[in-house]
């Protein structure tokens, strides 16, 4: 990367660019010798998983980004962004739209006609994450248009916005446990 020649010159520098979330806590719990307690939680993280997978309804989840310019779609893919691979390992069943086989490819961006696609059970939400998304105004505009409200999930009441920080900034354990805390939420339906 283009970067590591100018930061390893301030100090000893790994790069290291595995998108695998669990893979990078094993690299620094070896690094700072906490290996144990890395372990530790993740098998406790690992317990809850299995435990959520058991009660995961039959329901297929839709789940749609709105930014300020555009929609994205995270897929349930081989190489998901780290919050859609917890779903997938949560057993939460994505829609046709949703999912892929394409390693090289991870997200969608739908136009307007293409939001019908996302006709899952429940549909969760996320705003912005970037910018000013979650205070332009565009997804009140979104939410209103009736291309948005004729969605199956808007039309039985059963769509959710999840915050864009455990979604996208996705940070590790913690964010791994708000994701499956809003899928305990809106998905099993339990507070």
């Amino acid at each position: 990367s283009g970067v590591y020649p100018q930061i390893s010159q301030l100090a000893p520098t790994l790069l290291y660019t595995d998108i695998d979330w669990r893979a990078y806590y094993g690299l620094m719990a070896g690094m700072t010798g906490k290996t144990g307690e890395i372990e530790a939680r993740l098998a406790e993280y690992d317990a809850r998983l299995a435990d959520i997978r058991e009660r995961m309804p039959e329901k297929t989840v839709s789940v749609l980004r709105i930014t300020s310019w555009d929609f994205q779609v995270y897929l349930d893919a081989p190489r998901s962004y780290a919050p859609f691979a917890v779903m997938q390992k949560a057993g939460v069943e994505r829609t046709d739209y949703e999912t892929s086989d394409d390693p090289d490819m991870s997200m969608k961006r739908p136009g307007w006609e293409e939001l019908a696609e996302l006709d899952g059970d429940v549909l969760l939400y996320i705003v912005g994450g970037t910018n000013d998304s979650d205070k332009d105004g565009r997804h009140e505009e979104v939410l209103n248009n009736p291309l948005w409200q004729m969605l199956p999930a808007v039309r039985s009441g059963d769509v959710h916005r999840v915050g864009h920080g455990t979604w996208m900034q996705f940070s590790g354990l913690d964010s791994a446990h708000q994701v499956l805390d809003d899928l305990e939420r809106y998905v099993i339906g339990e507070e």
